[in-house]
């Protein structure tokens, strides 16, 4: 019984890291990523990427700028929840 609820748990965490990894790359294609995969409560960095001109809000996606691409580690780093 405990191995099946460390499995369960190891599954539960493979998916987060696999989501995250995901979203992460979308970031670096010329899709994007879409903005509702983003917490609420990162709205105001993303506001802040975009007046930097780091990242642009096209319709429901947010994608970076060439600019955005080549600081991509940071854009990442303060979009993480």
């Amino acid at each position: 019984m405990l191995r099946a609820a460390a499995e369960a748990t190891e599954n539960v965490a493979a998916d987060l890291i696999y989501g995250a990894r995901r979203s992460w790359l979308a970031l670096r294609t010329r899709r994007g990523l879409p903005l509702d995969a983003l917490p609420t409560s990162k709205s105001a960095d993303v506001d802040a990427l975009v007046r930097a001109r780091l990242a642009a809000k096209l319709r429901d996606r947010l994608v970076l700028t060439a600019r955005g691409m080549d600081v991509y580690s940071a854009v990442v780093e303060r979009l993480l929840p």
